[in-house]
C-alpha cells in the first residue's frame, strides 16, 4: 500500500502568515496563499481534512460531508 502525506490547510496558511509576520514581502505570500486557498475548495467547497500531495485530491473526513472517499 503506497502512503504519501497530506497537506493540511491550517498548518499551509500558519506557515504562510508567520512567513508574512517575520517580515516576507506581502508580494511573494498572498500569491502563495491564494493558491493554497483555491486548491483547498477546487474539488469540495469545503475545508478538508487534507489535499493528497500526489493527486491534490481531498482525502480522510471532509468538513460538513462526512467521510467520504473521493479516490485520493
Amino acid at each position: 500500500m503506497e502512503s504519501f502525506s497530506g497537506s493540511w490547510f491550517l498548518c499551509d496558511a500558519a506557515s504562510l502568515l508567520l512567513a508574512g509576520a517575520h517580515g516576507s514581502p506581502e508580494h511573494q505570500v498572498n500569491p502563495l496563499l491564494r493558491d493554497r486557498i483555491r486548491k483547498e475548495f477546487a474539488v469540495i467547497p469545503t475545508f478538508n481534512e487534507a489535499l493528497h500531495t500526489v493527486t491534490g485530491k481531498p482525502h480522510g473526513h471532509i468538513l460538513y460531508f462526512g467521510t467520504r472517499d473521493t479516490g485520493g
